[in-house]
């Protein structure tokens, strides 16, 4: 669980729930990390099992590949870049 809600934080652009202990809600789709299953709204179970299964659904890079994490990178370069700016303004 915890891997998946580290991956998602550093990858997702949107926002994700946890419905229940054990449950990942993002858009239509549901994450159960403990079995790997993958679940899409109105109770259709996907064949594929698995974190990098559920970034693939959700068309973001894979876990533990270079990209991975990008997106955080970039809002961490972006917030130091508006502080630098910030203190030179003052």
């Amino acid at each position: 669980m915890t891997e998946a809600l580290r991956y998602l934080a550093r990858n997702s652009p949107t926002y994700f729930e946890r419905p229940g202990p054990a449950h990942i809600k993002v858009g239509p789709y549901n994450f159960y990390p403990t079995t790997g299953r993958i679940n899409r709204d109105g109770g259709r179970c996907l064949a594929e099992r698995g974190l990098a299964a559920f970034a693939q659904v959700l068309r973001l890079p894979a876990p533990g590949s270079p990209e991975d994490g990008e997106r955080d990178r970039q809002r961490k370069a972006r917030r130091a870049a508006q502080d630098v700016t910030q203190l030179t303004d003052r």
